[in-house]
C-alpha cells in the first residue's frame, strides 16, 4: 500500500512505495515551493528581486545566500556572515563578520557589491569588539550600526569616514527615515525608545521601549506582494512561495 509520511510540517517526506517519478510529482504538486534549510533570519531587497538569507551550516558557520525570483535560483554572497541590510537601490548588502584567532574574536562591518561580489571592511574592531545592527541612510550614502561600546556610529560609503553619534548609551539601531534615526537604548537614565537627528542632535524620547512579539513563524512578504517567505523559527527553515497575485 502506498503511503506518503510527512515529517517536519511538510517540509520533508519518506515516500513508501513510490517510484522516483511519483515521488518528484508529490514534491511538485506543493505549488512549487522553494526551500532551505538552516535559515536564521532573511530579508527582501527593496525592489524585490532578490530575498537575502543568513544560512547556518552543519559546521555552524554562517553565509549570506540570496534567491533571485527571476531565475528562481540561490547564490552564494559573501561567507563567515551575518547581520545583514540592504542598501536603498538593491545594488549592495551590508554585513558583520567575526574574525576569531588564539588572541579572541572581533567583529567588523563589511559592504558587498552585486557589480563586484567584493567584500570590502568598513570598520577596524579591536578584540573583543561587536560591531552590529547595520542600516542605511535613505539617500545610500551612509551605514548606521551598533559601535563595540554600545554606542550608535556612521560610516560613510564615500569618504569611510567614521562618525560617533551617541554617548553613554547602550543603544541598538531600529530605523532611519524622514531625516531622523530610531533606536532603542538600556544605558540611559531612562530607557526607552530614542530619536535623534542624522548628525546625532537633536535627541528625543519616543517613548518606553517596545519588546517584539516572539512567533515561531515569521511571514515576510516581499515589497511587490508577488512572493511570501516564511520562516520556521524552530526548524530553521525557509519557504518561498509565490502568491496568486
Amino acid at each position: 500500500m502506498k503511503k506518503v509520511i510527512w515529517l517536519a510540517l511538510g517540509l520533508a517526506i519518506i515516500v513508501l512505495g513510490l517510484t522516483p517519478r511519483s515521488a518528484a510529482a508529490v514534491t511538485a504538486a506543493r505549488n512549487q515551493d522553494t526551500i532551505k534549510k538552516g535559515v536564521e533570519y532573511g530579508v527582501w531587497s527593496p525592489d524585490s528581486k532578490f530575498f537575502a538569507a543568513v544560512v547556518e551550516a552543519e559546521d555552524f558557520s554562517t553565509q549570506i545566500e540570496i534567491f533571485d525570483v527571476t531565475t528562481e535560483k540561490w547564490f552564494t554572497l559573501a561567507s563567515n556572515a551575518t547581520g545583514i541590510a540592504w542598501s536603498p537601490d538593491s545594488l549592495a548588502i551590508a554585513f558583520t563578520r567575526m574574525a576569531v584567532s588564539t588572541a579572541g574574536f572581533r567583529v567588523d562591518l563589511f559592504i558587498v557589491k552585486f557589480d563586484s561580489g567584493d567584500a570590502e571592511q568598513l570598520t577596524s574592531s579591536k578584540m573583543g569588539e561587536y560591531m552590529g545592527y547595520p542600516i542605511f541612510s535613505p539617500d545610500g550614502e551612509w551605514i548606521l550600526f551598533s559601535a563595540g561600546n554600545g554606542n550608535l556610529q556612521k560610516v560613510s560609503l564615500i569618504d569611510k569616514k567614521i562618525y560617533q553619534l551617541t554617548k553613554g548609551g547602550i543603544d541598538s539601531p531600529k530605523k532611519w527615515e524622514n531625516g531622523r534615526i530610531y533606536f532603542s537604548s538600556l544605558g540611559r537614565p531612562h530607557q526607552g525608545e530614542y530619536s535623534m537627528a542624522s548628525d546625532g542632535s537633536a535627541l528625543r524620547f519616543e517613548g518606553e521601549r517596545k519588546f517584539p512579539h516572539y512567533s515561531s513563524e515569521e511571514r515576510l512578504p516581499s515589497p511587490d506582494g508577488k512572493w511570501v517567505a516564511t520562516i520556521n523559527k524552530r526548524e530553521h527553515e525557509l519557504t518561498l512561495q509565490k502568491t496568486s497575485s
